[in-house]
This record gives C-alpha cells, structure tokens and sequence, in this order.
C-alpha cells in the first residue's frame, strides 16, 4: 500500500502569504496548515477524486473567515498528532517507530475498525499533564480556523489520574489555550463534556454522570454537559438510561451519540453476561435516537438514521434537537457510503437543527473548516444560505446560559455580515455559492466552449 500525506487544513507551504486574517494573527502558534504533516496509508474513503466539483483558493479563504462552533469533538481521538509524537518521545520511543505508531490508514472497516486504531493513538493520552497539552493544543488550532466556541468531550474514570485531576488538567490546558489567544486579539470560549463508554459497566457511566454533576456546581466549572459515547453497534442506549437520566435530572445538559451504526444488537457471552445480563437485545438506530430523546438527551450525535422513521423525524424538527452531524467521519466509517448519501442537506432543507462537527480530528485527519470544504466539493452544501444555516444551528446549540448564547448567536450573526458585505467574499459568494449566478455561469462557459470549438 503507498504512502500519501494529508495535511490537517490543506494549504502548502508556498500558500502562506494568502492566509486569511485569523490566521496571519496567529503566526506565532504551531498551526498545522503550514507546518505539520501526518503520514496516512493509502486514500480516503472520504476524499475520492473522482465527481468532485472545482475548488479553488479564493474559496478556501472564505471558509476559513466563517465563525465556527465545535459541538462534537472527543479529546484523545483529537488530540494533534505532534503532541501524540511528543509523548512517545517523552517515553524514549525511537524517532522511527514513533512515526511507525502514529501512521494509520483512514480506510476504515466500520467504527469497529475506527476504535481498534482509537484505542492504539488515543490511549498515549493518559496522564493529566498529557490531558492538559491535548486540551491546550486542540483550542490553539481551532482557533486558527475561526472556531470562537468548543466542546471537548472526555471520560476521565480509568486513567492515570483521579478523575478530578484529569478534568482539572482539561481546564487548565483550555484556560492556558485561552488566555494565550485573547493575549493576540482572539476570544475563544471552550467548555467540557463527561463522557461515559456505552461498551463499559453501565455503573462506569453512573459514576461520570455524578463526577459531572459536582464539577458543573464549581465555580467557575467548565464542565457543562454530559454524553453516551463508543461503539452503537453490540451496546443498546438501554444500558445507560440511568446515567442519562440521573445527569439529566441534575441539571446537565445532555447529548447522546445515537442513530450511527445499523444496529446495536447486544448478544450475551461469557464475557459480557456479567455486566450486561443473559438476555439478547436489538435496539434500531432510529429506536436508540427515540430513546436518547425521551431519556432526555438535549443533543443527538450522528443521528444519520434519522429518517427511518418518519414519527422520530417530525418529533425531532418540531422539538428542534440538535443533530451534531460529522459528514467526514460518517464516510470514513461506513456510516453512509459516500457523501452523496449524507443526508446532512435533506436534514438542512426539512428544518432539522443539525450544525456541522468533526468528531475526532487528528484520526479523520480533518477539521471544521475542511468539513465545509468537502461538502463543497462533493456537492452536498453548495449554497451560502445552506452554509450560514449550519453556522447559526451550530450557535444557538451550545451548552451556554441563555444570556451567554444569545451574545454569541449575535456575535456570530454580526460576522456573516460583515463577511456579506466585505466585496472581496461578496464576489465569491455570487459567483460559488449563489444557485442561480452558479447556474449561469455554468451555462455561460459552456456557449463559450461550443463557440471556440466551432471557432476551430
């Protein structure tokens, strides 16, 4: 299998003098759009050549000037591939095998084959000065691609470290991330979400939705949600009613990765009998979205089989529940087959609340804005108003105070406008990402090549 290299953000080096303004503001930071590569083995899944529409620079600065929102980001399987690097080394892991260990191929066999390379490059991070370097680095390079708010999301039970010494290092490394960037003129918020393993002892997930609730009653406390995460398929969302329940009812805000996979069809062994009990159970993707909703899940991870069920569908436009929609990510793991097959622009054009997400960056090798790249390019999102709708859901969908998410909303809103009258992106707008003027240029160098052809 050949070797190719994908670059987190894109741009090659000769590109950098045409880096948009969040990013010549940063030139002091490590930023992975100009000095970092990370080997892949082989293609993308996510990334075929072939029915892709033109891309050009002008475009990728536009998508990197838009606000964004980080709703569904899980810390380890983020965590930039530098700092994964850094702490091997830190282990006196030899430079070749360090990069032997962190090369991977994204063609991946389903979220079972995701978790095996999750486990080998997200289990490095483990100790709270790691957390901490992981946190700290995620919020850097976010900010580099405009993203003004983030969650992170983390387990913090089973590590080399108490739980309270890894949400405290979490904390420190988005608290130093940002007081560095308001240091160089950019606001970022970052907040925290406990995250509980569906394929763990439903007592586990007890537990961190309690660890949850004592740090969202700190002060001062990032910590503002809890989540249901890991493998759908084999765990039913039925095993963690109560920890959803229980953070629910502590005044958390709750979402739950629901409606990914297939199936979840839970079949005892001898292993799992103890943990899980002796009796079979198959909850459907669009079931497990019914029951995250009425345990009283306020987000939906995935959700890509949402439209199994026209009942669930209605009930979750009507109620406008978040979908946190990872397009890449949905690809690379088998979810859907190909972005065609995304239905993040239905969703967009019946009214669903869905805003766009990455999941796990550095093992997607993506980022937000190479997410709207790639609905671009495989013509899925191709309008500004679609575009804009994704930000403004993203916005109004965060885990914030009523009064802290109606200034953002505005913050954001007075943004897209002045990125609406700016001429430059204006132009660029009218000419990509306006329907109508897209279709007519599109005519328009077609006459143009049957004249030259009939010309010749």
């Amino acid at each position: 299998m050949s070797i190719s290299q994908v670059r987190f953000m894109g741009p090659q080096l000769e590109k950098q003098k045409q880096l948009p303004a969040p990013l010549i503001a940063f030139r002091g930071i490590r930023n992975p759009l100009v000095n970092d590569t990370v080997n892949f083995q082989g293609g993308s899944k996510a990334t075929p050549v072939e029915g892709r529409r033109e891309f050009n620079w002008d475009l990728r600065d536009l998508f990197l000037k838009i606000p964004k929102t980080e709703l569904h980001l899980h810390l380890s399987g983020s965590t930039p591939i530098p700092v994964i690097r850094e702490i091997l080394r830190e282990h006196g892991m030899k430079e070749d095998d360090v990069i032997k260990n962190t090369t991977f191929s994204t063609d991946y066999d389903g979220l079972d084959g995701f978790l095996k390379v999750y486990y080998k490059i997200a289990w490095v991070v483990k100790t709270p000065e790691h957390f901490k370097k992981s946190a700290y680095q995620i919020c850097m390079d976010a900010a580099a691609e405009n993203v003004k708010y983030l969650e992170i999301r983390t387990s913090c039970i089973d590590k080399d470290g108490t739980p309270d010494e890894i949400l405290q290092a979490v904390t420190d490394g988005i608290n130093k991330a940002k007081e560095e960037l308001k240091a160089k003129g950019f606001d970022q918020k970052a907040k925290i979400i406990v995250l509980a393993q569906r394929h763990h002892d439903p007592k586990e997930g007890l537990e961190h939705a309690k660890i949850a609730e004592k740090w969202s009653k700190k002060p001062d406390s990032l910590v503002v949600g809890f989540d249901v995460a890991g493998p759908e398929s084999g765990f039913p969302i039925t095993f963690h009613e109560e920890s959803i329940r229980y953070a629910k009812n502590a005044g958390l805000k709750v979402t739950v990765h629901a409606g990914e996979t297939p199936s979840s069809k839970y079949v005892p062994s001898e292993k799992l009998k103890p943990i899980f009990g002796d009796k079979e159970i198959e909850v459907k993707p669009v079931e497990a979205i019914k029951k995250a909703i009425d345990y009283g899940a306020d987000r939906l991870g995935h959700g890509v089989h949402l439209y199994d069920d026209p009942a669930v569908l209605k009930e979750v436009i009507d109620k406008q529940i978040p979908i946190e929609s990872p397009p890449k990510c949905n690809v690379q793991l088998g979810s859907v087959k190909s972005y065609k097959d995304h239905p993040i622009k239905k969703m967009l054009d019946d009214g669903v609340n869905v805003s766009l997400s990455t999941d796990n960056r550095a093992l997607s090798g993506t980022n937000l804005h190479h997410e709207y790249e790639q609905l671009y390019v495989h013509d899925v999102v191709t309008s500004w108003t679609d575009i804009k709708k994704l930000v403004m859901n993203g916005v109004r969908s965060v885990f914030l105070p009523q009064e802290e998410k109606q200034q953002l909303v505005k913050q954001f809103e007075a943004e897209l406008k002045a990125i609406e009258n700016d001429p430059k992106y204006k132009a660029l707008i009218d000419k990509y990402l306006t329907p109508t003027k897209k279709a007519i240029s599109f005519m328009g160098m077609k006459i143009n090549k049957l004249l030259n052809n009939k010309a010749a």
